[in-house]
């Protein structure tokens, strides 16, 4: 990955866990598929993402493999 990438990955990611107070992990997910412009895959549905996916709609589509 390129180093401006990168940098800017970390960032997008930290503002997600400030708004969202989600996992690290979920977040930069989030944060690479807005930069990628792909959709954010998980492997299921997990009880926080659900009550953020009510509050709030993404810039991203989030897929679940479970479905």
């Amino acid at each position: 990955m390129r180093r401006d990438i990168a940098g800017t990955l970390v960032l997008d990611a930290g503002v997600l866990i400030e708004l969202l107070l989600q996992s690290l992990a979920d977040c930069f997910i989030l944060a690479l598929a807005k930069k990628l412009g792909c959709k954010a895959l998980f492997a299921k549905r997990e009880v926080e993402l659900e009550e953020e996916l009510k509050k709030k709609s993404f810039d991203v589509e989030i897929v679940f493999i479970e479905e």
